[in-house]
């Protein structure tokens, strides 16, 4: 389970020898259902405080750790947090509309649609569907009109399927890029919300992205450039935590209704 957490739910960030990072201290931003990258950057910011504070043999009192909680406020973390800082008390406040009314109003309006849909034009979909599935579909005359050009096709896919069926894998894939397939992406034309900033030879941070993106969004050119493709991103924001503050990458949330879609949660 990850909190709702946001800006306004953020307690105390550090005291007598201790601090809080990631989800523990909130920093999470359930609009973009971020956490991750934020949990990864405070996790960072932290060690790199607390390495300081070594370094000077100060003992690490709430006073001295309160270098964690000055460089948190000075990272992105904090910035993206506090932007969005009053959409859960929005979304709360008008709950009713966003989780009822508009879903049901949006409901509505497609099976409105879906029921003015031609019957023949649903039961040749359907009939399409069982044949993909391998199932025999008995065409006659009548259900097969002239202006039907695809009749030929599904016919001979029956056959093929009903005398060849597919064999399924003694077990499930247990490969990365297999589990992406079930995701979704809906791409945002001309607009990606990840950018690599021109280069003449690549910085070992943006080489490093070539194996770190689980999602391998990220490419070696002929040229030898880094190039990035946004379609596929799951949004982990690996990238944002190695290459941003380096200026590698220039690296936004994508609009809303953009981006992916994760099939299972």
């Amino acid at each position: 389970m990850i909190p709702e957490g946001g800006y306004k739910a953020i307690l105390q960030l550090c005291g007598e020898g201790w601090v809080v990072v990631g989800d523990a201290a909130q920093l999470n931003n359930a609009i973009h259902r971020e956490g991750s990258n934020l949990a990864m950057t405070s996790g960072r910011i932290a060690a790199e405080a607390i390495c300081l504070i070594k370094s000077r043999n100060d003992p690490m009192t709430a006073n001295n750790l309160s270098l964690y909680k000055k460089l948190l406020n000075d990272s992105f973390v904090i910035k993206d947090l506090k932007k969005y800082k009053d959409m859960p008390a929005l979304m709360h406040t008008h709950s009713q509309n966003f989780f009822l009314t508009y879903p049901q109003l949006f409901s509505k309006a497609m099976q409105d649609y879906a029921r003015r849909r031609h019957t023949k034009a649903r039961e040749r979909q359907a009939d399409a569907e069982l044949v993909h599935q391998g199932a025999v579909v008995e065409w006659t005359v009548q259900r097969c009109p002239a202006h039907c050009p695809g009749l030929a096709v599904i016919t001979n896919q029956r056959q093929r399927r009903t005398t060849e069926p597919e064999t399924m894998p003694s077990e499930p894939s247990r490969r990365v890029e297999d589990k992406l397939f079930y995701n979704r992406y809906l791409v945002d034309s001309g607009r990606a919300h990840i950018k690599v900033r021109p280069h003449t030879t690549p910085s070992s941070r943006l080489l490093s992205m070539l194996k770190a993106c689980p999602a391998r969004c990220y490419e070696l050119s002929d040229k030898g450039h880094v190039e990035v493709t946004v379609d596929g991103c799951i949004e982990c924001g690996t990238c944002r935590v190695i290459c941003e503050e380096s200026g590698d990458i220039e690296w936004s949330y994508p609009r809303g209704g953009y981006g992916v879609l994760f099939k299972f949660g």
